[in-house]
């Protein structure tokens, strides 16, 4: 949910968990507002991910190590993208402040401790943060909300008229590569739009 996002974001970057927590807010605000995946976010290069055209080229961390750009990132990202620089390790090119598997646990304790976990009762996770940015695109390509996000055919239809299930299948495509998916990932773009 957006705001409980909001309001981890507001602890993490205030300070209350020192420059580790501020890190860690810019790295959230990578996967909701760019996709990207809690790995990614970690170990992307602030000073290398935007590309002259403005894409994001999605390099580190990724899965199978196939390499992605992304040219549909929200001014959200860029802004992370940028606040990331502050925390660039000089000899790593990534933002894992204590190296790979000591900021994982870290980074997890303090999403935790800021209403963030698989198993809280608030129902939102790191990963919840690609999911919405997922149906945030999906609204922006299609014109109407995906099945995850309460849509229906009929709202669907009367956006997009009858040509609405193409309009859905562009939008499904895009997302598959947006999102680091091959493009016969039907079923993992369902997990996260829905199918109706």
């Amino acid at each position: 949910p957006q705001d409980v996002y909001e309001r981890a974001y507001e602890r993490l970057s205030s300070g209350e968990f020192g420059r580790d927590g501020q890190c860690l807010a810019e790295q959230m605000k990578l996967a909701r507002y760019a996709g990207l995946r809690h790995e990614e976010a970690r170990k992307a290069d602030p000073l290398r991910t935007e590309r002259r055209d403005g894409a994001f080229e999605i390099t580190e961390g990724t899965k199978g190590g196939l390499h992605r750009w992304n040219a549909n990132v929200y001014p959200e990202a860029r802004e992370a993208l940028h606040a990331l620089v502050e925390y660039r390790d000089a000899k790593f090119h990534n933002t894992m402040q204590s190296g790979e598997s000591s900021w994982e646990a870290k980074a997890y304790r303090m999403l935790h401790e800021v209403g963030i976990g698989r198993n809280l009762e608030a129902g939102a996770s790191f990963h919840g943060l690609r999911h919405a940015y997922a149906h945030d695109r999906y609204r922006d390509m299609t014109g109407f909300d995906c099945p995850s996000r309460g849509g229906t055919i009929e709202a669907a239809r009367a956006v997009a008229g009858e040509d609405w299930r193409a309009v859905d299948r562009e939008a499904r495509d895009a997302l598959k590569t947006e999102l680091g998916h091959g493009m016969d990932r039907d079923a993992v773009i369902s997990l996260y739009i829905g199918s109706w």
